[in-house]
Order: structure tokens, then sequence, then C-alpha cells
């Protein structure tokens, strides 16, 4: 008996073969593969896609591609690999800009890695807006000359927490404090003279001045007089907290003025313990002491 030569409709066998293999063919691969250019804004798509159909088929059927094919795929998997690393050092450098520290040679930097990534590359790097806000002058930079400088500090200055002896000329009692972010700030400074006056001033966190340098403390007594002057860079300073002068032997009942913005005499802040009075003041003043 004679076989009939079944006749498959194109359709029918292009349904068949699409089950076997799902729509992908050696051809179709081979195509897609050789297709990859790394020049190409979608290579790192076509290498995925290639290497996507490549596992269908694989899954699929046995089928073997011709030599050197799949060696350029995985040439261009590393290329891929390579890209990555090189867009991740430019997105790195650009996360580490920052407006307070960052200079306009910085920036150029940083822009010139970033112009010698390919385009591709180009794109893989997330954070280009924020290059591009520096390039374009969005941050005010600062410049070699005004990045701050270190403060000249002083060798002679008292040691926070611990007591200094200020030293004497004439009426007049100095002491210098340094004045940077170097320097401790939690600790009073305990300033002493010859003259039953002691001087705290106050930790230098609570300082209201923004400068840096060292700061002149002078404590003049004339008679009756008291006058106690604080400076940092020439300027007067001013503490959120009390400087105090503590004053001992002074009769129980002496009591202790200042000056107002007007000059009338108006009770300065004081408070007695024991045998000490206690001046407080935020800022320099001129205090006299009354004996009634």
């Amino acid at each position: 008996m004679q076989h009939k030569k079944t006749f498959v409709s194109a359709s029918a066998q292009k349904i068949l073969t699409s089950y076997i293999a799902p729509n992908t063919s050696v051809e179709k691969v081979v195509n897609k593969i050789q297709l990859i250019n790394s020049s190409r804004l979608s290579f790192h798509k076509d290498v995925a896609d290639a290497r996507a159909e490549l596992n269908i088929l694989r899954k699929f059927s046995n089928a073997s591609l011709p030599v050197g094919i799949e060696q350029l795929l995985l040439d261009a998997e590393q290329l891929v690999v390579k890209d990555k690393a090189a867009a991740k050092e430019v997105e790195n450098a650009i996360a580490a800009l920052s407006p307070k520290t960052s200079t306009a040679q910085d920036v150029q930097a940083v822009k010139t890695s970033f112009e010698a990534l390919t385009p591709v590359q180009q794109q893989l790097v997330p954070n280009v807006w924020t290059l591009v806000d520096f390039v374009q002058g969005k941050h005010t930079l600062p410049t070699k000359d005004n990045i701050p400088k270190k403060p000249d500090l002083s060798d002679t200055a008292a040691i926070p927490g611990k007591t200094t002896a200020m030293t004497k000329n004439k009426n007049t009692y100095r002491a210098k404090i340094n004045v940077a972010t170097s320097e401790i700030d939690t600790e009073r400074y305990i300033l002493t003279t010859k003259d039953k006056m002691t001087i705290i001033i106050p930790p230098l966190y609570t300082l209201v001045n923004e400068d840096e340098g060292v700061m002149d403390i002078q404590v003049t007594k004339k008679a009756n007089r008291i006058t106690l002057q604080a400076t940092l860079n020439k300027k007067p300073v001013t503490f959120d907290a009390n400087m105090e002068i503590i004053i001992e032997g002074l009769s129980a009942n002496s009591s202790i003025v200042r000056s107002n913005d007007v000059g009338k005499r108006v009770p300065a802040d004081f408070i007695i313990s024991g045998n000490r009075h206690i001046i407080q003041t935020t800022t320099s003043d001129t205090f006299q002491i009354l004996n009634n």
C-alpha cells in the first residue's frame, strides 16, 4: 500500500515549528548576534536580547551555532561589564561632589571623566543631572582662595577645663583662648588672677560669633571699677551662656552696678555665694562696686 504524502500547510508548519522551538531559529539567533554593535545606544539591550534568544534555542533544540558566533556574544557581554564599571566610577565621582568643599576644578575633573565615557556608558550614569547642576553654576562653589584657611592659633592659650593664670601688665590681666573647630568646645575656661578675682569663660559651643582665631580676654581693675573685654578678631564676642567674674572678700552689703545704653547706672547681674560676689554677663562690660 502506497503512503500518500500528507500536505502540511505553511501556516500549520509555522505553528508546529514554533511549538517545538518557540519563535526562534539558529538563523535568527546568529543574525541577532551579528547585528550587535557596541556603539549603538541599544547595545546593552541587544546583548541581553541575543543571550535570551540563544537560551531559548538551547532549551528547545540541540542546535549548534556556526564557529565563532558564540564568542562574539561572550565578547560583547564582557564589554557590557566594562561599560557598567566605567559608568559606576563616574557615578561615584558625581556623588562625591559637594557645594561646600568642591572647587570649580573638581567639577571640571568630573565633567571631563563623564565626557570621556562612550554614549552607551553615559546613559548608565543615573545622577548625571547632579553634575549638570554643578556645571551650570546652580551651586556657589568655594574658590581655592576661600576654602576656609586654618586659623592662626596661640601656643600660650588657656586650656579648656583647666585653671590658667592670666598674665598681668599694670592693672590689666590677659588670657588667650583658641577658637577653632579643632578645639574642645564643651569645657569652660577658669582664668585666675592675683587679685582675688577669677574669670570663668563658658564653653565655646555657646559662642554666638561664627568665627575662628584667638579670643582675647582682658580684665582691668582700677579702684572699684572692673572692665571685662572679650574680643575675637578685634570684634566683641557674645555668648549664649554667662561669663563670670568671681570676686572674693567684698563686704556682704556691696552691690554691683553697670551703665546701660544711655549711660544710666543699673544693677548688674550678680549673685552672692558665701564671701564671693559673682558677676554674670554674656558680653564685654564695665562694672562698679558700691559699698552700701
